[in-house]
């Protein structure tokens, strides 16, 4: 649930003040061109640049965020279905099979969290980069 919060609150402000952004731009933009002539170049680059990044990265966010779900998904009904069979776990002796199950769910929810952890904090890093 962390990696969910974690998504939605850099998506959410992000698209946010970029469109509240968008107008200001275009008039800084202008008013560079105006006073600097091709001095604007540089700064149009990086916008696109900007642009391309959160282009490419959230599509993977997405997906990254979907398997996270299905895999917090699949940890609660290994933990349900361990609880409510217990006692059938304990007289088959299957408590191994339960735990790896969980263990190999919990290993994959955090290699997920570290796939968005990362892509996050790079997209956030070339953002500082190049409002800088």
């Amino acid at each position: 649930m962390k990696e969910f919060e974690h998504i939605r609150e850099f998506f959410a402000s992000a698209t946010l003040t970029s469109l509240i952004d968008i107008p200001f731009a275009v008039i800084f933009l202008l008013t560079i061109w105006l006073v600097g002539g091709w001095m604007v170049v540089p700064v149009i680059l990086g916008i696109v640049v900007l642009l391309v990044t959160t282009i490419y990265v959230q599509p993977r966010m997405k997906a990254l965020a979907e398997k996270s779900f299905e895999d917090g998904q699949t940890k609660h009904s290994v933990m349900v279905e361990t609880l409510t069979g217990l006692e059938t776990l304990k007289l088959l002796g299957a408590g191994g099979y339960m735990r790896r199950r969980l263990r190999l769910v919990l290993e994959r929810q955090a290699d997920v969290s570290e796939q968005t952890k990362g892509f996050s904090s790079a997209t956030q890093m070339l953002h500082r980069l190049f409002n800088r």
